[in-house]
């Protein structure tokens, strides 16, 4: 489907590679709902951002170091970033 997948200059996820947090920026303005999940899909953290709010963000200095997935569900769809936590 069209929807699946948002441009993917609608969000950054920096710093990149993280040690103590991840950052989400996302220039939508309505209801969005952000993902941190490792490479398996397991859902480790969500947060929705209400109206109005373009950022949010996790705490990575008690994960494991490794690759996680960032997702992005907006009412345009859903995009995906790696991030790599040391």
């Amino acid at each position: 489907s069209t929807n699946e997948i948002i441009a993917e200059e609608n969000f950054s996820v920096f710093p990149n590679p993280a040690t103590d947090q991840i950052n989400v920026n996302f220039t939508s303005t309505e209801n969005v709902t952000v993902e941190l999940m490792d490479l398996t899909g397991k859902l480790i953290d969500s947060q929705v951002a209400g109206v109005g709010s373009n950022q949010v963000a996790f705490n990575a200095s008690e994960l494991n170091a490794g690759l996680y997935l960032v997702a992005v569900r907006t009412a345009e769809g859903v995009s995906t970033r790696k991030v790599l936590v040391k």
